[in-house]
């Protein structure tokens, strides 16, 4: 269905079928610019990149543990997945610098 009053034409499906009908409503909304669906897409994507920054982060505390023989005990594995993005930073360096996991890492 074509018409001037839609923000994009209807498929005739989504008359029919619940999910095509939601489908449709949120191109409609993403062809006219919404600012609600727009700052529901940005706090996806900073939630996106938060989440794979952690990810990276955490990672990259296990590969320098391995590569400094470090055991990474299930409390250590524990306290990596507690920690949030700058007090992995901050572990990161110290088991760089220190080459060992120290007490207040515990």
């Amino acid at each position: 269905i074509e018409d001037r009053c839609l923000a994009r034409p209807l498929n005739v499906r989504a008359l029919l079928n619940a999910a095509e009908a939601d489908r449709a409503v949120i191109q409609a909304l993403a062809a006219k610019g919404d600012p609600t669906l727009a700052k529901l897409t940005a706090d996806s994507y900073d939630r996106g990149r938060s989440d794979g920054l952690l990810q990276g982060l955490r990672r990259t505390v296990r590969e320098l543990c391995e590569l400094l023989a470090i055991e990474l005990t299930p409390d250590r594995q524990g306290h990596i997945d507690s920690l949030d993005a700058e007090a992995l930073e901050r572990l990161c360096a110290d088991l760089k610098q220190n080459r060992c996991w120290g007490r207040d890492q515990e």
